[in-house]
């Protein structure tokens, strides 16, 4: 039961946020097993947000910001988060 966490902060890195949204993600993060992926996406909510695919196989969380992340990143088995432009 994997859990996977992506992370921008309080930027707007709508690349990442695309690409972790996008079907083809999606689809192989099923592959390996994931079954929760949250989003913190931070100004930008991501531009398919009302389309990401859910099932039940995979638990979807996006939120733009809360006063800590801290358990988000405690429960999460990979952390993925932006490094700069």
């Amino acid at each position: 039961m994997a859990k996977l966490f992506v992370t921008v902060g309080s930027t707007e890195f709508s690349d990442l946020i695309s690409c972790v949204t996008s079907h083809e993600f999606i689809i192989e993060l099923k592959k390996l097993d994931f079954r929760y992926l949250t989003i913190q996406c931070g100004t930008l909510l991501p531009p398919n947000f009302g389309t990401v695919e859910h099932s039940q196989s995979l638990s979807i969380t996006i939120y733009q910001h809360k006063e800590t992340i801290h358990e988000d990143l405690k429960a999460a088995d990979i952390v993925i988060s932006h490094a700069g432009k």
